[in-house]
């Protein structure tokens, strides 16, 4: 791993963990045992390591969707490894993540608003088109619709003035919301597999 990687890595790991604006450069060098001088040989300033980190984040969580498609024989079961996906990833995550990305760094954001659009959405809406061709999703859902709501209710999760730390954590919030969501769009037929999987997968 090059010393850009390993700069990458580290300060997505404190900044996913102790959120962004509370770790300064000083504290990734220290990490790392390197000094700042040598993060800035390869990053302007903070704003673009930030940058670099969202880019490097929205193409493993790609990489991740992607492996999903070929592991998953329905829409279902595609959800319910999006739920373990969650409960790995998110387990230390900081929930002032979104806040401070939208707040104070406008291009890490423009490259989230990007990932909802051109990969997000178009991804979302061939699952629920699929899904109902499975016969596992209502007929009669508004596709583009319910595409928009579950990048929303993704991103409501991390909204402290709604869920605020001391009283919920975010892989709490976000399996439950993804579980509101999915049984909400469910036909019966839908609803009972999802129920067997779970089940199966609780006695693992």
């Amino acid at each position: 791993m090059s010393i850009k990687e390993r700069i990458v890595a580290k300060a997505s790991e404190m900044f996913f963990k102790y959120g962004i604006r509370s770790i300064t450069m000083n504290d990734v060098a220290k990490e790392l045992g390197i000094s700042k001088k040598t993060i800035y040989q390869h990053f302007e300033d903070k704003d673009e390591l930030v940058y670099q980190i969202m880019k490097a984040q929205m193409e493993k969580d790609q990489c991740e969707w992607f492996n999903i498609n070929e592991n998953t024989e329905n829409e279902i079961e595609k959800i319910i490894m999006a739920m373990d996906l969650i409960r790995k990833s998110m387990v230390d995550l900081n929930s002032s993540i979104v806040f401070d990305i939208k707040k104070y760094y406008p291009r890490a954001w423009e490259v989230l608003e990007s990932h909802k659009k051109d990969f997000v959405i178009p991804e979302v809406t061939k699952d629920l088109q699929n899904g109902i061709k499975q016969g596992l999703f209502r007929e009669d859902l508004n596709i583009d619709l319910m595409a928009r709501y579950r990048f929303g209710q993704a991103l409501l999760g991390f909204d402290q003035s709604i869920f605020p730390n001391e009283l919920f954590n975010v892989v709490e919030i976000q399996t439950t919301l993804l579980d509101n969501y999915l049984r909400g769009i469910l036909t019966d037929k839908g609803y009972s597999i999802y129920n067997t999987i779970k089940h199966d997968n609780e006695k693992k």
